[in-house]
C-alpha cells in the first residue's frame, strides 16, 4: 500500500528521494527512485517491467537493457549525488588440476539437483566460496577492494556481474555529480 500510495496516488505531489546509494541489490531497483519522485524517462508504470528487462539481461537472454552502463543516462534525470565512485577491481589466478576437477564435479552435482538458473548460480557460488574460503558475491563491488579469484566459470560470471553493477552505479553517480552544483 505504501508503494502504491507514493507512486501512483500522489503523482502530483513533488517528492525527493534520498538514499545512500542509487540501488541496493539488483540495479533495476533504482527505478523506484525515479518512479516515486515522478521523474526520469523510463516510461514504465510498474516495477515488474524493468525487473523483467533486467532479468533477461542478467541471464544473457538479451544484449540490450535500459539499465546498462551505456544506456542508463538516457533514462535518468533530476539526479544529484555527492557519493564517491566505486573502485573495486578483479583479477583471476589459475588453479591446480585437482581444484578444476573438484569444480567440474560440484557443477555436475548442482546441475543434477537444480534446474533454475538462480538456484544453479547461487548454489555453485555458495559451495565454491566455502571450498576456496572466499566471500565473493554479487555486491562485492561495493567493498572498493581488489579481488583475486580462482579462474573458474562461476567467478567469471559473478565478476562480470560486479563489473556491470559498478558501471551502472558509477554512471548514475557521475551524472549526479555533474548536476551537484548546477
Amino acid at each position: 500500500m505504501v508503494n502504491e500510495y507514493l507512486q501512483t496516488m500522489t503523482m502530483n505531489i513533488p517528492k525527493i528521494c534520498i538514499d545512500i546509494a542509487p540501488f541496493i541489490g539488483e540495479p533495476w531497483r533504482l527505478w523506484f527512485h525515479y518512479s516515486m519522485a515522478n521523474c526520469g524517462k523510463f516510461n514504465i508504470s510498474y516495477s515488474y517491467a524493468i525487473e523483467t528487462e533486467w532479468e533477461k539481461w542478467f541471464y544473457r537472454n538479451t544484449q540490450v537493457c535500459r539499465l546498462s552502463k551505456d544506456n542508463i543516462r538516457l533514462f535518468i534525470s533530476n539526479t544529484i549525488a555527492d557519493l564517491d565512485l566505486l573502485t573495486s577491481s578483479f583479477k583471476f589466478f589459475d588453479i591446480p588440476e585437482e581444484e578444476q576437477t573438484w569444480y567440474k564435479k560440484i557443477k555436475e552435482h548442482i546441475f543434477l539437483k537444480y534446474n533454475s538458473p538462480k538456484l544453479l548460480i547461487n548454489n555453485i557460488l555458495k559451495l565454491t566460496n566455502k571450498h576456496f574460503d572466499i566471500n565473493f558475491k554479487y555486491d562485492s563491488y561495493l567493498d572498493n577492494k581488489s579481488f583475486e579469484l580462482p579462474n573458474i566459470g562461476i567467478y567469471q560470471f559473478i565478476v562480470e556481474e560486479n563489473i556491470r553493477r559498478i558501471g551502472i552505479y558509477n554512471e548514475v553517480i557521475k551524472y549526479g555529480n555533474e548536476n551537484l552544483f548546477k
